[in-house]
């Protein structure tokens, strides 16, 4: 009972925040963060209350461990999709940014400076994935 309110008011939060979404506007960024944690509350927090409804009303054993596994691999799907938006994200702020920085000098050829410095960022936004 708890456990389907929670994840009731979870999508209304998490339509609320498309909403705000959609409208555009300041912090969307934010938002946009509090959508995808809503919604991945409520697959998880459903996968779970399934899970614990099967195995309470019929004879599967491994249907809590299975559920468990069902909510692991959900979890590492979404935050994979997301480590690699933002490393794709980064990395093509990072080829901008090299761009702009080489047609105010006037120059085709980085120097070591940039290198270091894209090479850089793209370590901090591998380990931030990681």
């Amino acid at each position: 009972m708890i456990l389907g309110f929670t994840i009731g008011v979870q999508f209304l939060m998490w339509i609320y925040c498309s909403i705000v979404i959609a409208r555009g506007g300041r912090n969307v960024t934010a938002v946009e963060a509090l959508a995808q944690d809503h919604i991945n509350d409520v697959c998880c927090n459903s996968i779970g209350l399934m899970s614990a409804i099967v195995a309470a009303y019929t004879s599967v054993w491994f249907m809590d461990a299975l559920g468990g596994i069902l909510i692991s691999i959900y979890i590492f799907a979404r935050w994979s999709t997301v480590c690699h938006e933002q490393f794709l994200v980064r990395t093509h702020d990072v080829a901008h940014t090299r761009s702009q920085s080489q047609s105010r000098r006037g120059r085709s050829k980085s120097t070591g400076e940039e290198s270091w410095s894209a090479w850089s960022h793209l370590r901090s936004s591998l380990f931030i994935c990681l």
